[in-house]
């Protein structure tokens, strides 16, 4: 609970990978019983915007950041690699201007949550349905960039379903109300790599935390560009990370930049 000038508020409860595989199993269903395109749509909207939050361990409102032409220019280059490179376009906490990032995530992390299928899935309906090449991948009924109360709604329905078609994976106690887009995909990534024995030094760079010392207690952001620092410390593929388990992938940007394949602006 947080309080500030005498409000109470409820923060959003983790999700856990057991849950997140719950519902993305809960979205395949839904997806071959689909009858058209829209509400294959509408499916794809949500699985995707959950896994690269929660793979990338992003606040709710910076995952619609998600850029079609960056995508789909890192596409090819890092599906040999076993990674997806999303990229992000708009200002994040703790900057001032508008930038470029690119974030690595697994296509496949070592608890089975397929992260790149569902972009893929939602890739394809933005680019060959819709018919457009650039602009955000996340949109709403407008065609304008979505936020994330356009799909809180319905990320909760799917976690009612889930809940339905997997009882044992949830708790009781908790209400679907207390689970949000806005924090509950990065608090449960967060609460994983803990619990998997990811070094707190690398969380905080990938949350972009200063330390508690530095914050006097609070959590004020890094900016986002100094998730690059993380290079070196990211585990190989095939640990138990959940977080960007694939072998220093900052190095596949540095590689193609060198190549003159990098045509778009970061950092």
């Amino acid at each position: 609970m947080k309080r500030r000038m005498g409000v109470t508020r409820k923060q959003d409860e983790a999700i856990n990978s057991e849950q997140i595989l719950a519902l993305l199993e809960t979205g395949e269903h839904y997806w071959k019983l689909a009858a058209d395109a829209q509400e294959r749509r509408g499916i794809a909207n949500i699985m995707a915007f959950v896994v690269i939050g929660y793979g990338a361990s992003l606040r709710g409102e910076e995952v619609p950041l998600a850029s079609i032409k960056g995508l789909n220019e890192f596409w090819k280059e890092t599906r040999s690699r076993g990674l997806l490179m999303v990229t992000l376009r708009g200002k994040f906490k703790g900057e001032d201007n508008l930038r470029w990032h690119l974030v690595p995530i697994v296509d496949v992390t070592s608890s089975g949550i397929q992260v790149r299928k569902w972009v893929r899935r939602l890739l394809f309906i933005r680019c060959h349905v819709d018919g457009v090449e650039e602009g955000p991948l996340f949109v709403n009924e407008a065609g304008k960039q979505a936020r994330l109360s356009d799909y809180n709604s319905d990320f909760q329905m799917f976690i009612t379903q889930a809940r339905e078609r997997h009882p044992k994976v949830f708790s009781s106690k908790v209400e679907v109300e207390d689970d949000n887009l806005r924090r509950s995909l990065r608090r449960g990534s967060t609460t994983q790599a803990h619990n998997n024995g990811v070094p707190a030094p690398t969380i905080e760079l990938i949350n972009r935390w200063r330390k508690k010392e530095a914050a006097k207690g609070a959590e004020p952001g890094l900016a986002m560009r100094q998730v690059s620092a993380l290079d070196t410390t990211l585990r190989s593929r095939g640990s138990n990370s959940e977080w960007l388990s694939a072998k220093r992938p900052w190095l596949v940007y540095q590689q193609m930049e060198r190549e003159k394949r990098v045509n778009i602006p970061i950092w």
